[in-house]
């Protein structure tokens, strides 16, 4: 999935089970309304145990949102990575979005996030706008996506910060290595 990184929060302690209020004050988007902004959350390093977390968040529309996920970091430091079922961290779903609550469609900015039980380490959020999803369904297969023979090109913005991720598997493991390459033509 190629995703344009929007906005970043560097630093939650995973080690500290108090409220940690997000720094928004210097926070602009090239997307003014925030529509369509998920956030992600990446793990500079391993966790020993899966960890509960809480955040408030506000969505494009106004509605602040409290939301429980799911954060366990895969046995290689590094990876993008977010569990997110209410049941808990071994049901089984995974997704790389932090889930949204029932009255947003989107998060504009994150208010606060709070460990429910400490890991150890840190880990940061990163807002995200998604621009392009291409399914790759084994690591060993060859996938080409050429746009715009296979679909419509999509609207990068100037200025973009562009990342991609790969989502895990619904068990949280990926055997193989994922590899590949980006080659963009602008007019």
């Amino acid at each position: 999935m190629l995703l344009d990184y929007v906005g970043f929060y560097p630093l939650v302690d995973m080690d500290s089970t108090d409220i940690q209020v997000m720094d928004n004050a210097n926070y602009t988007s090239r997307y003014a309304s925030g529509m369509r902004l998920m956030a992600v959350t990446t793990i500079p390093q391993t966790t020993p145990a899966p960890t509960e977390v809480r955040m408030l968040y506000e969505g494009s529309n106004g509605v602040q949102e409290i939301v429980r996920f799911w954060i366990n970091a895969m046995s290689v430091a590094g990876n993008i990575n977010v569990f997110s079922s209410a049941t808990g961290s071994t049901s089984g779903f995974a997704c790389p979005f932090i889930p949204l609550g029932p009255g947003t469609l989107d998060v504009q900015r994150v208010i606060n996030i709070e460990v429910t039980n400490s890991s150890g380490g840190f880990c940061a959020l990163v807002l995200v706008k998604p621009i392009l999803e291409a399914p790759v369904y084994d690591t060993v297969t060859t996938y080409e996506l050429d746009l715009p023979r296979n679909r419509i090109p999509p609207f990068v913005p100037n200025g973009a910060y562009l990342n991609h991720i790969v989502c895990a598997t619904s068990t949280g493991t990926v055997t193989g290595i994922s590899r590949g390459h980006i080659v963009f033509a602008r007019d």
